[in-house]
This record gives structure tokens, C-alpha cells and sequence, in this order.
């Protein structure tokens, strides 16, 4: 478990009258010394309380102070909040809200005692996601986080991988398939893999939570921890969902990074099902076969293949790998030891 140490959030809420103040209707005025009136009784109310502090008499005599009630007087109102301070001096109240208090109040999400950030509560506020946990919590680490995709909804908190270091952090991984024990089936399949250990090796998130966490991410990320990558918008993840078994189409990429060639906001031709399903390679990209999709083939480099003959590129699962022999080095999702990640933000 991770500390971070967060700042607590403070809000004042200063309440007071500034105003002038009015006459006191049970304020006498004191007749001048020397009255012949034998003596006249001034009587003094705090006007802060409504609580009479002290009756002064004067008389010939001299001048007697009589304390005034305790309070327990029953007419005194006192705010009696833990998160109040009141200044009966200057009529003043200071109500203070302190993330860390216990207390769920003003604009809190949550509040659980402690400083953690991987706990579903970062500075009293709920992340939904990882690009959440980066946003409230200072510099976090890679590793595992507690988030609550659907808010206040029905669907419990539960554990992520965060990705706190590709291209500016913020991921949320959905899969982590190794080319040694791919998975082998689409992303939009509810084929769940140690759903409640994202830092396994091998892992895959449930549909479900995937479902409620699309609404608060905008692009897909599929890299195999190099230099090769694609970038789509996320709700591609669900491509291929009502297309017959081993066919493809087309998906438009951002970005599309592959043995030093960059393509951006360009379509091509991808395959969505798996080795489990008898295709070519879940997730892949064959730089010969864009042709099925109506597109030119070779798109990296304008006609002339970067990776093996038939290599399915992205895919843990190829029916055919990149070995390297074309134009070195081998691709990044079929070097040994290569992992997939699927990740959102």
C-alpha cells in the first residue's frame, strides 16, 4: 500500500453581521451623576448571546455588580457543532470543513480517516479511474488502485492497474496478455481473467465494469511495452462485437506506431478474433491483407513490408510472427517475452 501525503482540504465559511448595530430597546440610559432620582439601575445585555452577562445598581451607596445567569440559562442558542468555533466577543462564527475529519460535508465525495490514495479515496474525492487518480493525488506510482466506476451506482469499488508512466500516465489497464499464455479471444468477449488481480501477468478485466468505465475514458492504448503502439478512441474496444468469427474492418487509429513507422488518423484493416476462436490473431494487423478491407497494402511504408510475411502485428496469438528477417528488429508483441497491455484513459 502506498502513501501519499495529501494536502486537506480547508474550507472557511465566515458568517457575521456588518451591519450597524441597533438601539437595544432593554438598554437604559444611566441618569447623570448627582440625580436626584436616588439612584437608577443600568442594565447591560451581551448582544452576541441575548444572555444578560451582569445587572450594575448604582445608589448613593456605591455601585453593586450581581453576576448574571450561567449557561444553562434556557434561552441561550449556542452552535453546537464539532465544526463551528463561535467568538462571543465579536459576534462572529467560524465554521471550518477539514478533509480528514470523518465527516462527510460540503462538496466531499468521501472521507476515511487516512492519507492513502489507493484506498477509493484521494482528498476526499472518488476516482473513477486511473486518469482520476493522477489528477488527485501528486506524482502517483504504477500498481494497483481502488476506483468506483459508476460514481454512487449499484456496481461495488474494485482494484486496477494503474499506469502511471506511458505517455503521461492517467491508464487504466483492461488486459494483460503474454505472448508465452496469450488469452487468445476479443476484448469485447466477457472472457474475465484474474479480474480481481490486475497485476498478474496474465489478466483481463470483466465486461461489466468495462462497461461503466467507457463513459469516463476517451482513447484505447495497445502496446507490448516498446516502441510500437496503436491509438484509438475507446469505445473501439468493442469492434468486431456482431461480425461473423475471423472477419475483418477497418478501425481508425490516432495513432499507429510499427518498427519506427508512424502513421496518424489513418484506418486499418484489423482482425478482432483469436487463436480460441481458430482466426489469425486477437487484435491484429496484417500489413498484406489491408487489401480486404479495400484499403492498400503496406500502409508503414508505402508498399513495402516492415514486418514478416503474413505477420499479424499487435496479435500475442499470430498465426504468423514477425521474426525480424525483413527489416529488423522483431516486433515488439512477438519478441520473447513479450506482454500485450490494453489499457484506457
Amino acid at each position: 500500500m502506498r502513501l501519499g501525503l495529501l494536502g486537506a482540504g480547508l474550507a472557511v465559511a465566515v458568517t457575521g453581521s456588518t451591519a450597524c448595530l441597533d438601539r437595544n430597546p432593554q438598554f437604559e440610559e444611566p441618569l447623570p451623576t448627582g440625580s436626584e432620582s436616588g439612584g437608577a439601575t443600568t442594565k447591560v445585555e451581551d448582544t452576541t448571546t441575548g444572555v444578560p452577562s451582569t445587572t450594575t445598581s448604582t445608589t448613593s451607596a456605591g455601585t453593586t455588580v450581581q453576576p448574571g445567569p450561567t449557561t444553562e440559562h434556557e434561552d441561550t442558542h449556542w452552535p453546537l457543532t464539532t465544526t463551528s468555533t463561535s467568538s462571543t466577543t465579536t459576534g462572529m462564527t467560524f465554521v471550518m470543513e477539514m478533509c480528514g475529519d470523518g465527516m462527510i460535508e460540503g462538496g466531499e465525495e468521501c472521507d476515511d480517516l487516512n492519507t492513502d490514495i489507493d484506498d477509493g479515496c484521494i482528498d476526499c474525492k472518488v476516482p473513477r479511474t486511473c486518469a482520476d487518480v493522477r489528477q488527485f493525488a501528486p506524482l502517483p506510482d504504477s500498481g494497483v488502485y481502488e476506483v468506483d466506476v459508476d460514481g454512487s451506482g449499484v456496481f461495488p469499488p474494485m482494484p486496477v492497474y494503474c499506469d502511471m508512466e506511458t505517455a503521461g500516465g492517467g491508464w487504466t489497464v483492461i488486459e494483460r496478455s503474454p505472448r508465452e499464455d496469450p488469452i487468445g479471444t476479443p476484448l469485447f468477449v466477457d472472457d474475465a481473467v484474474n479480474a480481481d488481480l490486475p497485476e498478474e501477468p496474465r489478466f483481463r478485466i470483466k465486461k461489466e465494469p468495462l462497461q461503466l468505465l467507457l463513459p469516463h475514458v476517451a482513447e484505447m492504448r495497445i502496446d507490448c511495452g516498446g516502441d510500437d503502439y496503436l491509438l484509438t478512441d475507446a469505445g473501439a474496444i468493442f469492434s468486431g462485437e456482431g461480425l461473423p468469427v475471423c472477419t475483418r474492418a477497418k478501425v481508425t487509429y490516432k495513432e499507429a506506431r510499427l518498427k519506427g513507422y508512424m502513421l496518424t488518423d489513418t484506418e486499418l484493416c484489423t482482425g478482432f478474433h483469436g487463436s480460441a476462436e481458430g482466426c489469425w490473431g486477437a487484435w491484429h494487423v496484417d500489413e498484406y491483407s489491408q487489401q480486404e478491407c479495400g484499403l492498400p497494402p503496406y500502409p508503414w511504408n508505402f508498399m513495402v513490408p516492415i514486418t514478416g510475411d503474413g505477420a499479424d502485428a499487435f496479435a500475442v496469438d499470430p498465426s504468423a510472427f514477425d521474426t525480424g528477417q525483413m527489416m529488423p528488429p522483431i516486433h515488439d508483441c512477438h519478441a520473447p517475452g513479450a506482454v500485450r497491455v490494453v489499457m484506457l484513459r
